[in-house]
This record gives structure tokens, C-alpha cells and sequence, in this order.
């Protein structure tokens, strides 16, 4: 069996479409080579039907317990935070309801984890697949569906910059991330229906802080469903709204803990204002629908980030 580390797959899912939840099962059901102290946890965070463990997946090969936790204090945040208290493993592997994980996912953790100990937050490749052919512009804003892809080369980060795993598939250090959660948490991520989001790159730098580094894995590698709706532009806008909100938060993160913190997050927020409005402009002077739509998103983000941040200009919250 690869590496030496014990895995737990933390499932967090809120009303779940039950057919795209029972291919997100039978991907972890079709993992290779899984480390013999692996274990799998469903966290229902206060669905509407409870999510109950089907027969076909009540016990997995390879591994020594499936279960399912209730939350009931809505946001993802709380769920992934249940997880880790649930957990028993190391490593824990955070699968979004709608990835499907490719059959050696869980053993290329393994031994990545295995042989960096000063590894504390690892993510990969989270490519699309879609319900319906997705328009052609979709490339240009599909970060903001957490479809991403870094190239070849692994890479590692230790202190918080451009990038962070997304937290379709991201494993962390069981007690590096429960120890992020020493105080609050200032994001939920998805709550309900908001489209908050930001909550897996807060874990992220708080792991960065205590001093573990975030890798890129390029061997792992997922897929995440798109469902139709979820490529049209109405609620790609709404979500880079929300995305923009939460990245205000997240921009707290960069700066300084001194007096000089309430000036550098005006300044901050006066940038990505001037940035929103030149994609306002280039919005409307586009020609083509797919540049016209790509530059709304963009502005869309920066304005909702700017005005977000400025408000938090003169009550900064402790990180």
C-alpha cells in the first residue's frame, strides 16, 4: 500500500442532486491502491431530506468505515469544520458532492503526504465536465467555477500569494487545519443558496501562517460536474458577486497586523474600483458576446470586492 499516512475522505453535501452524489460514491468507490487506514464521512449539512448511506455504497473495498454526520448549522465552513472534528485519519480529503475523482486520487495523497512532511494543504487539476456543450467563452471565467488547472509542474507556497488549492479536492493535515479553526472563521462559503464562497482559501492561509506550505499536485486530478445552469451568465454574475464580497475578506489576510492596516485596505479597495470600471468599459465596447460577457464578470467581481473592502476599511476584523 502507498505511503504511510491514514486517509479520511470527508464528503460535505447540502441537498444533493442523487444521482450526481451516487457517481461522486462510486468514483471513491473505484479508488486503486487505497492506504489500509482509510475511511469515508458524509456530512449532511442540514439538508432538506437527510442523506442516508444507500446499501451500494454502505460498505467501500479497502476501507474501515463509512458514515454519515449531521450539521445543522448551515455553511460550508461549519461542515468541512465537522469534518475534521469527525475524523479520524491524517489526511483529510475534502470532495465536493459533484467531483469525481480519478481512480488513484486518494493514493497519490498518500504518498505525497507521506514524503512532505512540511506539506499542509495539497490540491491538482479540478476539470470541467459539462451537463450540456458549455458556450465558448466559458474558458475565459471558469476559475470562478473552481475548474483549474496549473499546468505540469508541481510547485509549493509558504506564505499566502496568487494561488491556494480549491476546496473541490483539497487534503489537508488534519490537525494543521483544525488548528485554523482556533477562532472563527470570518467566511461560511456556500451557505444555503448564497454564493458566498472563500472559505477553503481561508483554511488555506491560516495553514500558510502556522507555518506548513501549499502545494500544486499536478498527478491529481478530478472532475467536476457543471450542470447547465450553472454557465449562464445571470448566475455567473451572481456568483462573481459573491466571490468578490468574500475575496474583500480574504484581501484582510494580506495585510500588515499594524496601524497602517485601515490605509492599505482603502488603497486596496480604490484599486480594484479603477480595475472594475476599466472592465465596465471594455464590457461595453465589446463586440463579440463572449468578450462583452467575460468583461461583466470581471467587472462585476472587482466592483463588489472594492465596495466590500472599503466598508471594511476602518473596522478591520482580526485574522
Amino acid at each position: 500500500m502507498p505511503g504511510t499516512v491514514s486517509i479520511t475522505v470527508a464528503i460535505c453535501t447540502h441537498n444533493p442532486n442523487p444521482e450526481i452524489l451516487r457517481r461522486c460514491l462510486a468514483a471513491v468507490r473505484a479508488q486503486r491502491n487505497v492506504p489500509s487506514q482509510t475511511e469515508l464521512i458524509i456530512v449532511d449539512n442540514g439538508s432538506r431530506t437527510p442523506v442516508t448511506m444507500s446499501s451500494e455504497f454502505a460498505t467501500l473495498p479497502s476501507f474501515t468505515d463509512t458514515r454519515v454526520v449531521r450539521e445543522e448549522t448551515l455553511g460550508l465552513t461549519h461542515a468541512r469544520h465537522r469534518a475534521l472534528q469527525e475524523a479520524t485519519g491524517e489526511i483529510v480529503v475534502f470532495v465536493d458532492d459533484d467531483n469525481f475523482l480519478a481512480p488513484d486520487y486518494l493514493a497519490v495523497i498518500a504518498r505525497f503526504f507521506a514524503d512532505h512532511p512540511e506539506a499542509g494543504a495539497v490540491g491538482g487539476r479540478c476539470l470541467g465536465v459539462y451537463e450540456n456543450p458549455p458556450p465558448s467563452w466559458i474558458g475565459s471565467v471558469a476559475a470562478y467555477l473552481a475548474i483549474s488547472d496549473q499546468g505540469d509542474q508541481a510547485f509549493h507556497m509558504s506564505q499566502p500569494d496568487w494561488w491556494a488549492p480549491v476546496g473541490a479536492g483539497m487534503a489537508v493535515r488534519r490537525q494543521a487545519a483544525l488548528q485554523a479553526f482556533n477562532r472563527p472563521m470570518l467566511l461560511t462559503d456556500r451557505l444555503g443558496k448564497s454564493l458566498s464562497s472563500g472559505g477553503d482559501t481561508e483554511i488555506c492561509y491560516r495553514i500558510c501562517r502556522a507555518g506548513h506550505q501549499l502545494w500544486y499536485v499536478p498527478a491529481l486530478t478530478l472532475e467536476h460536474f457543471m450542470p447547465a445552469w450553472r454557465t449562464e451568465p445571470a448566475y455567473l454574475l451572481k456568483l462573481a458577486k459573491g466571490i468578490g464580497r468574500s475575496q474583500a475578506i480574504l484581501e484582510i489576510y494580506r495585510l500588515p497586523d499594524e496601524r497602517r492596516g485601515p490605509l492599505l485596505a482603502l488603497r486596496r479597495a480604490i484599486y480594484f474600483a479603477r480595475q472594475g470600471l476599466v472592465y465596465k468599459w471594455r464590457a461595453w465596447r465589446a463586440t463579440e458576446e463572449g468578450e462583452r460577457i467575460s468583461a461583466q464578470i470581471q467587472a462585476t467581481h472587482l466592483l463588489s470586492q472594492a465596495g466590500a473592502l472599503f466598508g471594511l476599511c476602518f473596522h478591520l476584523p482580526r485574522v
